[in-house]
């Protein structure tokens, strides 16, 4: 997913991953933010913390790194398996590709401002672009809890929004602030 900050591409990632999980398709989960090497580190070790009586049991367990779980990520083959690289908005694809799993049984969702990282993969590539008016409408009367049962306050909201260029982060704050 690429697209402006702001526009929901975490959000999207976060909904697809919740409604998977709900539906059992993936096994497991990991989510890494993808900021910088640091945080893609910090969060492999998170992920070995949490796995770890998984990992001692695994053939990579004599590796106490990043690697090791990158490795036993690959090797876990029972069901499919989701890593979602959040914030990878840096300019350094050959860093994420470092970092990204083999396997047979695994999927990869990218969330970036930078479209060169719809590179990184030759599958799906999608573009999130902002809400539409009644979208951006409905957000911003839900984060503000005003009524949109008043034409004058409808014509307000919906110069707010489009003042805000229908980014949802934007909206959100925005109508949060008005609460």
């Amino acid at each position: 997913l690429y697209g402006m900050g702001g526009i929901g591409k975490s959000q999207i990632a976060l909904k697809f991953a919740q409604n998977k999980q709900q539906s059992e398709y993936f096994s497991v989960i990991f989510w890494i933010d993808a900021t910088s090497e640091g945080t893609i580190v910090q969060s492999l070790k998170n992920i070995q913390v949490k796995y770890n009586h998984i990992l001692k049991d695994s053939s990579v367990s004599s590796a106490n790194n990043e690697t090791a779980v990158l490795d036993w990520i690959s090797q876990y083959n029972q069901q499919e398996w989701l890593l979602i690289y959040d914030n990878a908005d840096h300019d350094n694809i050959s860093l994420l590709k470092k970092y990204i799993p083999t396997g047979e049984c695994g999927n990869i969702l990218i969330t970036s401002c930078n479209p060169y990282f719809a590179r990184v993969t030759d599958n799906v590539k999608e573009a999130v672009s902002e809400m539409c008016v009644t979208e951006a409408l409905e957000l911003f009367f839900k984060a503000s809890d005003l009524q949109n049962s008043n034409i004058n306050i409808c014509e307000h909201a919906k110069a707010i929004v489009t003042r805000l260029g229908f980014i949802p982060l934007a909206i959100d704050l925005a109508g949060s602030s008005i609460a």
